[in-house]
């Protein structure tokens, strides 16, 4: 066994040193390399530090006193002495000051690997600057002789001190606790891990500041070698450190609990003579009841001790900021802010409280979100399009009729190589009729509501953005190509089809034009098949080929308030285009020409607000990254977190062949316009975080908390639940502001919103996964306008209020209602002041439980298109406030280890 001060082996049966005379200490204590012949760090408990040294240790040694060293330092006495070398309190004649000079063994000096361990502890160690870990100065050399120097350290050791007094009072254990955590924390920022936290590596000066010392076993995360990982100290290693698993933070963190436990019980959490039996103690038993070695303990230093000394790696706090915020009193947070520094996102996500709600209230306020989303979808239903249309039918029947009709016009079913087909809703009828109609029911044969049919004797290749097939994308164009309009029941409403080769070329005599023509087929296949119509002269050029045109005129009657026009064209018998036209299309253009609509407006104001916003991201962008402060895993998870969900998007809503070549440059493009969106989503973060975390700090609790993994964190359950309650009280304000302004006389305004989820499955789950990134931009957006005002006007109220202002404004402008614009602006003050109180990841789940239950045709009666699509999103609205509950509720303790007890 080796002496625990200097390093001398001593005899079995010797009952000390037989150089120094100390008691000889059991072989856990000792720092090691647990698998090898020799040790590589043979610092040994209370001897020398790699990172300072204590000033109250034993004086003598190879240097005499006076001796000058490398022609600067002057040797003043030894401090200490151990198996790594020799420590030398000196003074400094270049600079005036004291330091420590500590020097490899001589008998280490030919060795390579001791050498380069030697300097890559100046490196670590000069990698670290904070108060509570103790600097590191410079590397020399003195007839071939590595040394370090270091600084001083006017004190003793806390393992010194632990065995001279035993435990601590309660208010000095916190104070040494949340230094060490400070201290462990900075190393870990930079990457370093300690490896060889313990007590006698721990310095108290005499003004109680604490110093971590002995960086001679730290290395880089991540660049541990396997037969470097049971380096260190036995009795203060971790389970999977013994094991020969691995070494991360979270290993440090359970030597910080390891000592931690001594500081507050003034024994050692786990006892054995060798590694085989401290290994089967951290295993098989708990470490002694802290209540019962110390009466008066604080529960919560109980709680986090359990918690550091979780044996499993993940269920130990991430970060030992996380620690020092658990730990009773202070308030690390507002230490850091009231010194004018940006907090990390580890110290951000630990601090503040985190008491839940009572679980009936939060479980009752779970089910209120639901009942108001039921009662919101409900109450709105009939003043939706498709509604109001009489939509009964869903997409794959009305494409069946599709296909049917166009048969009886052809005399053949169309090509079917490849169809798509959708819903579009014409805006100009839709606007003439709520003129015209008011809140009178719409004609059955003219509702604005229209279903679309595309089919191709070739593969459909669309250059849209989403990659779907529309209406006009790609161009109708392949010959035998069919582009056909339909009313909610099947009937035709509008036709182009691109002649073949062969019909163009075809010589006029051989074309069997017929008596009469194809008409009669045609208009038997639109809604006025019966009545009277009545031929006109043609005013329209066909877009295709065609040898002959025809049009009629029907009259305007009760129900239908409009004049109709049919045209129609063909080429020898067969029908290549088909349009109705009526008298709302010149009312729209002429009352269109010239203005701005509220919408457009609306577009234009937020679309200058974006590139102010992105042209002011670039300078904060590379200001924060030049500086490092960046949250550097918050920006990467939320950008590949957005990014990913607008490819899934696209990858729904594609148009999708059999071609692997075009497939492959699909997906491509897809992935480019993905990447895209995930740069512009990292830029805002990284430009927008830093500040906010800076100066708005409460906001981004929640959100780090989450991006942590603490998914049952009781300030995510809170932000969660509140978010759902918001986003489902939104519906009923607009609502509100609907019937009251009808029951004053304004015309009811039919909402015409998204219409993928009326056309199956695959529309509402890229309807869901286009409202999420929504959300995820709109609130990126509000939290990046709040700091530049802030940063502009430099009050948090006029902050606030200039944020509100301009949503407000952006909300009043797209309003075609007073009273509308009325409840929206009750709304953005709304959500301002939850931005204020609770935080941003409220303001995201609000805007996206409010997207949700407002962006799309979404029902609850069983009988309607929209019922599939409304229940599916009630789901997830219904499983995210659950969540909300169940986390608020207090969930997040269950990852606490039991307190020891």
């Amino acid at each position: 066994m080796k002496c625990s001060l200097c390093g001398k082996t001593i005899e079995d049966g010797q009952l000390s040193c037989p150089s120094c005379g100390a008691s000889p200490t059991d072989v856990s204590s000792l720092a090691t390399r647990i698998g090898a012949e020799t040790s590589s760090s043979a610092v040994v408990e209370g001897a020398t530090g790699a990172g300072g040294v204590l000033a109250s240790s034993p004086s003598g040694g190879g240097f005499a006193p006076g001796a000058i060293i490398a022609g600067r330092y002057r040797i003043v006495g030894l401090l200490g002495c151990g198996g790594m070398g020799q420590v030398y309190r000196a003074d400094d004649l270049s600079l005036g000051q004291p330091v420590a000079l500590k020097f490899l063994p001589a008998e280490f000096v030919a060795d390579p690997s001791r050498c380069e361990r030697f300097r890559a502890e100046v490196r670590l160690a000069r990698k670290v600057t904070h108060p509570n870990v103790c600097r590191v100065h410079d590397l020399g050399e003195v007839d071939g002789q590595p040394f370090i120097s270091m600084e001083l350290v006017e004190g003793g050791d806390l393992g010194s001190l632990l065995r001279r007094i035993g435990r601590l009072s309660t208010d000095k254990g916190v104070d040494i606790a949340r230094q060490l955590c400070a201290g462990l924390a900075a190393a870990h920022e930079k990457g370093v891990l300690h490896r060889d936290l313990k007590p006698s590596n721990v310095m108290i000066d005499e003004t109680g500041r604490v110093r971590i010392t002995d960086f001679g076993l730290a290395a880089v995360s991540g660049e541990i070698g396997s037969d470097d990982v049971r380096s260190g100290t036995p009795a203060y290693m971790a389970p999977e450190v013994l094991a020969g698993r691995e070494v991360t933070e979270r290993s440090d963190i359970y030597s910080l609990g390891l000592v931690l436990y001594e500081i507050f019980t003034g024994k050692r959490a786990f006892a054995g003579k060798s590694v085989a039996e401290l290994s089967r103690a951290q295993r098989e038993s708990a470490p002694t009841d802290v209540s019962e070695l110390a009466p008066d303990a604080d529960p919560e230093v109980i709680e986090v001790l359990g918690w550091c000394l979780e044996t499993e790696p993940e269920r130990r706090p991430a970060t030992a900021l996380a620690v020092a915020a658990r730990l009773p009193g202070g308030d690390p947070l507002a230490a850091v802010l009231a010194a004018g520094e940006t907090p990390s996102p580890e110290l951000l996500a630990a601090a503040g409280a985190r008491g839940g709600m009572a679980p009936i209230l939060a479980w009752g306020v779970a089910l209120l979100c639901l009942v108001l989303a039921v009662t919101g979808l409900a109450w709105r239903a009939p003043d939706l399009l498709h509604h109001k249309a009489g939509l009964k039918l869903d997409d794959e029947v009305l494409a069946d009729r599709a296909r049917r009709a166009l048969s009886g016009v052809f005399g053949q079913p169309p090509p079917r190589n490849d169809e798509a087909w959708g819903f579009y809703a014409d805006n100009a009828l839709l606007e003439a009729l709520e003129q015209e109609q008011g809140a009178a029911p719409w004609p059955e044969d003219l509702a604005p509501l229209r279903f679309w049919y595309r089919a191709s004797p070739r593969q459909l290749w669309s250059q849209a953005v989403s990659g779907a097939v529309l209406p006009r994308e790609p161009a109708v164009r392949i010959p035998g190509e069919v582009l056909a309009a339909f009313d909610v029941r099947g009937r035709l409403l509008g036709l182009r089809r691109v002649p073949t080769e062969e019909e163009v070329h075809e010589e006029e005599d051989d074309r069997d034009t017929g008596e009469g023509g194809p008409w009669e087929a045609l208009l038997a296949a639109t809604p006025w098949a019966g009545e009277a119509f009545e031929s006109v002269e043609p005013r329209e050029l066909p877009p295709v080929y065609a040898d002959r045109r025809a049009a009629w005129r029907l009259p305007a009657t009760t129900a239908r308030p409009f004049e109709l026009h049919l045209e129609a064209a063909a080429l020898g018998r067969q029908v290549v285009y088909f349009n109705v036209e009526g008298s709302w299309n010149e009312t729209k253009g002429g009352s269109s020409s010239g203005g701005i609509t509220p919408s457009s407006a609306a577009q234009i104001f937020t679309v200058a607000l974006l590139l102010i916003s992105l042209a002011a991201a670039v300078v904060l962008a590379r200001y924060n990254l030049r500086v490092g402060r960046t949250d550097t895993r918050g920006a990467v998870g939320l950008a590949a977190a957005l990014g990913g969900i607008e490819f899934f998007s696209m990858l729904v809503g594609a148009h999708h062949g059999t071609e692997f070549g075009s497939e492959t440059i699909f997906l491509f493009r897809r992935a480019g316009w993905a990447l895209f969106i995930a740069g512009i989503t990292w830029l805002l973060y990284v430009a927008l975080e830093p500040g906010v975390r800076r100066r708005w700090a409460s906001l981004m609790v929640g959100w780090l908390r989450l991006r942590s993994g603490n998914l049952s964190d009781p300030r995510v359950g809170l932000e969660v639940l509140a978010g759902v309650a918001l986003g489902s009280i939104g519906p009923l304000l607009h609502q509100c502001a609907r019937t009251l302004g009808t029951t004053l006389g304004q015309p009811a305004e039919v909402l015409s919103l998204r219409l993928e989820p009326l056309s199956g499955i695959g529309g509402t789950i890229k309807f869901i996964a286009d409202m999420t990134r929504a959300a995820g931009f709109s609130g990126l957006f509000v939290l990046f306008l709040l700091l530049l005002l802030h940063l502009i006007l430099r009050r948090r109220l006029a902050a606030l209020t200039g944020l509100a202002l301009i949503l407000g404004v952006q909300i009043v402008i797209a309003m075609e209602s007073v009273l509308q614009a009325v409840f929206g602006g009750l709304m953005v003050i709304l959500l301002v002041l939850v931005l204020d109180r609770l935080g941003w990841l409220c303001l995201m789940v609000a805007s996206l439980v409010g997207n949700l239950l407002q962006g799309g045709p979404l029902e609850v009666s069983p009988s309607t298109p929209g019922f599939t699509a409304g229940m599916t999103v009630l789901a997830l609205v219904a499983a995210v406030a659950a969540w909300g509950a169940w986390a608020a509720s207090g969930a997040a303790h269950s990852r606490l280890r039991a307190p020891i007890r």
